[in-house]
């Protein structure tokens, strides 16, 4: 008898050794009962970003918790390169960040791939989050597309909308290619977003001899493009650029900002409109906007709206249910003096801003 049930067992062993070989897949997030994944960690994010990359790109999450990412961040959200790829694969869903962080954001891209925590979205909403962290986007050498970086979303394809977002996130393009690099606190390329009760602290700078644009908020392609702003302010320091503005880069015709405040110029070029808008500079001559001496003067506050509060460590705006985190405003002044400033808005000269590196927390 024993010698029967010794030969079934190691005949199912047998059996068991030839079936084929099953990899087990990440265990899915939990979905709650409106349909959003619930992410609780860095793996619960990991894979949300592939289950979008790999073409799910509708799916709805909800952030549960801070998360602090330990690995370098490939965004969320994928672009054509026309090169190696020529489909989209964009987040087209809702983030719910849940008013929680995310830190320890880690970008370093050099195959001129659009670089933020999501890269490429469309038809996208991302709300009640904030981001820390690096962005570095170095131009490939022999590419011909412009080259896009931000601090929550690489590019924009259209129909995006920020809510409520806040980024401490220092954004670093080196370019020394024929192409044009795009870089924003919030948006590296703009197109067709909506911004409203947003806040960008990050430090934005590009470096190479390429021609670049920044804004505070957002920056806009090369190619053109419309944004509306609302309510928003940044605060972040921007250093280098050959287009630069506070709040956006090129404020093309249909570009809307409305109750809206920065450090330096409100734009780069105009276009568009401003609308009780408050700077601490405005040589670029926009109407709407008011000169003000920093993002801790009263007016601010005011016309930012209910949405933001002053924080108790750095007196800045902050969204009501941040915490607050301590950030020096960059001192910024105007170089006024040839061949950097010749007129204010003749369409051929510009304005050179120079800012003062401002302390900054060693803990982002």
């Amino acid at each position: 008898m024993k010698k029967r049930i010794i030969a079934l067992l190691l005949a199912l062993v047998m059996v068991v050794g030839m079936l084929p070989t099953v990899a087990l897949a990440a265990d899915a997030p939990i979905q709650d009962e409106d349909g959003y994944y619930q992410l609780t960690n860095e793996a619960d994010l990991k894979w949300f970003r592939d289950k979008v990359n790999a073409g799910e790109g509708t799916i709805n999450a909800r952030l549960m918790a801070d998360v602090t990412l330990t690995e370098s961040w490939t965004p969320i959200g994928v672009a054509a390169d026309y090169v190696t790829s020529y489909d989209n694969e964009p987040f087209s869903g809702i983030f719910d960040g849940n008013e929680k962080t995310i830190s320890g954001l880690n970008v370093t891209e050099t195959a001129g791939n659009p670089a933020a925590l999501f890269g490429m979205a469309k038809n996208a909403t991302i709300k009640k989050l904030v981001v820390k962290g690096t962005v570095s986007s170095t131009a490939p050498s022999g590419g011909y597309m412009p080259v896009y970086a931000g601090g929550v979303v690489g590019q924009s394809d259209g129909g995006v909308t920020l809510e409520e977002v806040a980024s401490y996130v220092d954004v670093t393009m080196t370019n020394s290619t024929s192409n044009t690099g795009a870089i924003g606190g919030l948006a590296g390329n703009g197109y067709g977003i909506t911004i409203k009760n947003c806040a960008n602290y990050g430090k934005l700078t590009a470096e190479g001899s390429a021609e670049a644009h920044i804004g505070g908020l957002s920056a806009i392609s090369p190619w053109g493009g419309k944004a509306a702003i609302e309510n928003s302010v940044n605060v972040g320091e921007i250093v280098g650029g050959s287009t630069v503005g506070g709040l956006i880069t090129k404020a093309n015709d249909g570009t809307t900002v409305k109750n809206s405040a920065t450090v330096g110029e409100p734009a780069g070029t105009l276009g568009g409109t401003f609308e009780n808008c408050l700077a601490t500079a405005n040589t670029v001559g926009a109407d709407g906007v008011e000169i003000v001496a920093d993002m801790k003067d009263a007016k601010v506050l005011t016309t930012l709206g209910s949405a933001f509060k002053k924080g108790e460590k750095s007196g800045f705006p902050i969204l009501t249910w941040m915490t607050d985190t301590e950030v020096e405003e960059p001192e910024c002044k105007h170089e006024h003096t040839e061949p950097k400033y010749e007129s204010k808005n003749d369409g051929t000269h510009t304005v050179t801003t120079i800012c003062k590196k401002g302390l900054r927390p060693d803990d982002w």
